[in-house]
């Protein structure tokens, strides 16, 4: 696992910092191009400013309206070419063992909408369940592309809060999260 401390991505820098990120993207990729992968966007405004920038280049299987991720999975596992998927919704019950995926990047940590009143409650009466819940999306999603002992990928983790929350939050994570960390 890979993090980037360069761009932290919230509320009030978000639309300011993605097209940085989007960057750091497109040169991962780039690095991967003969490999399949993903990326796990967490939202699909996160999706859709991606798509704007890359969605020329047939090797991206975008989720939107028009294509349900089980559409997208079935390309991605039916074609030989290094697609990668793009999604906000493939954090759990994706199996993309072997060349199925040999990276994946999380381009936001996948923290709950606050904008939800009932998410907004919880935060309220309990920070831990809402930062537990974050976590468990991440570490989930973290190990899409690597299913096996004898398989293996990179993550990459461009979301410079990942910095704050393992320093805040380490104690709650897997040994097995954090021994992958570089």
């Amino acid at each position: 696992i890979l993090v980037s401390s360069k761009y932290k991505l919230n509320y009030t820098n978000i639309e300011k910092s993605l097209p940085n990120v989007i960057s750091q993207i497109e040169e991962i990729c780039k690095h991967h191009g003969k490999d399949k992968g993903i990326i796990h966007t967490h939202t699909q405004s996160i999706c859709e400013k991606i798509k704007e920038r890359m969605s020329k280049d047939s090797r991206f299987l975008f989720r939107s309206e028009e294509f349900t991720n089980e559409e997208l999975l079935f390309e991605h596992y039916a074609v030989k070419e290094p697609t990668v998927l793009v999604s906000p919704s493939l954090s759990y019950g994706v199996d993309l063992k072997d060349d199925l995926a040999r990276f994946q990047i999380i381009v936001k940590l996948p923290y709950l909408p606050l904008s939800d009143k009932r998410i907004k409650k919880m935060f309220d009466l309990d920070k831990d369940w809402y930062e537990n819940r974050m976590l468990n999306t991440l570490v989930q999603a973290s190990g899409r592309a690597t299913r096996g002992i004898n398989d293996y990928s990179v993550t990459y983790i461009l979301d410079g809060c990942i910095i704050d929350v393992l320093g805040r939050a380490k104690h709650k994570l897997p040994k097995h999260f954090i021994d992958r960390i570089q």
